[in-house]
């Protein structure tokens, strides 16, 4: 992939936020960046103020750091617990910090960069925010700020916040803070389930310019196969396996492996010892039990598990394919187009789940 240095990029800003146990992730995804563009990264990284920890920062001339200063900006409205983080909610103030930029462009930390065009710089973001729609909206429909029990609601779409562009001239820093109190205040932010990304849906909702999957291809957008790979700017591994741990497994998500793969050797760019990268395994039976379906699978037999997840993958591709579809005709506000969609590939079992 060779290095854009198209001079729009430098009106725009990467930004990267986490908790200090992922220092080491930020550090290897923003070089990357830097390395895919001329363009300044700035990480944010957020701990509880009693934590020891230390923090590697790359000697880079466009990477920057700063410690602990989004979250301290909306201390009073949410409260601090191991499932709302401080990196999770800081980023809702980064158009405070990064104002003097056209564009600021967040990322989650487990993504994969791919290739990006300057025009989405240009697109208009007429309430300062543009999102790709989430895997879970357009595949299965089900959030729980649909239902009768929440006193807020989302849009009638409902939008992933792993990969945002934002116009800080146009987002209303003041809004979204007196937002997330009445948020929180209503009882709905202990029942939401991804409560930071419902808080957004909520406050922005109808006002959410729509960006295609190419943004933010979630896993299961990826399972599917129906978008041209040399057009995708973002590669999002949602599932709950991350790219940037090792495994000990003997059995795993075909995606997410070669996903790692990539991670691991960017890390090692960023000078991190791969040896001393945490590691995460799922539990043994759930591996030993994909390890038998797949061995199954491979003598041409299919359990029950496989011919339910080969009928859901069909499914799922038709329902994608018609988004996809839709969205270039009408809602996406970037360049995707029909020519971008691939034919249907037969898939392959992985003893997880059907990909192609």
């Amino acid at each position: 992939m060779e290095k854009s240095n198209d001079p729009a990029w430098n009106k725009a800003v990467f930004a990267l936020v986490c908790d200090d146990n992922l220092n080491f992730a930020a550090n290897a995804l923003a070089l990357e960046i830097t390395r895919i563009l001329d363009v300044e990264v700035h990480v944010f990284i957020e701990t509880k103020p009693d934590l020891d920890y230390t923090i590697k920062e790359l000697d880079h001339g466009k990477i920057t750091y700063h410690h602990n200063i989004l979250f301290r900006n909306i201390e009073a409205e949410v409260y601090d617990t191991p499932r709302f983080s401080r990196a999770t909610w800081g980023r809702i103030m980064l158009p405070s910090v990064l104002g003097d930029f056209k564009r600021i462009i967040y990322c989650d930390i487990d993504v994969l960069p791919g290739n990006f065009d300057s025009h989405i710089l240009d697109i208009d973001l007429p309430h300062g925010i543009a999102l790709v729609r989430d895997e879970s909206d357009i595949l299965s429909k089900n959030n729980i700020l649909t239902d009768n029990h929440a006193k807020f609601r989302i849009g009638d779409k409902y939008f992933n916040s792993g990969f945002m562009i934002i116009d800080p001239l146009n987002w209303d820093s003041k809004s979204v803070k007196s937002s997330l109190t009445d948020f929180f205040e209503s009882g709905d932010a202990s029942i939401a389930p991804y409560v930071d990304q419902d808080f957004l849906n909520v406050h922005f909702a109808g006002r959410i310019t729509e960006l295609s999957p190419l943004y933010n291809l979630q896993h299961n957008f990826m399972r599917l196969a129906a978008i041209n790979p040399h057009r995708v700017a973002v590669r999002h591994y949602t599932g709950s396996e991350k790219p940037y741990y090792r495994t000990r497994d003997l059995a795993s998500r075909e995606i997410v492996a070669k996903g790692r793969n990539r991670y691991a050797k960017m890390m090692s760019n960023a000078g991190i010892d791969l040896g001393r990268v945490p590691e995460r395994s799922k539990p043994r039976e759930i591996v030993l039990k994909a390890k038998l379906r797949k061995k199954i699978s491979n003598f041409g037999l299919k359990s029950r598990k496989e011919i339910k997840l080969y009928k859901k993958w069909n499914i799922e591709h038709s329902l994608f394919v018609e988004h996809l579809l839709k969205g270039a005709h009408a809602s996406f506000s970037d360049d995707f187009n029909i020519d971008d969609i691939l034919s249907k590939l037969e898939p392959h079992f992985d003893g997880f789940e059907y990909y192609a």
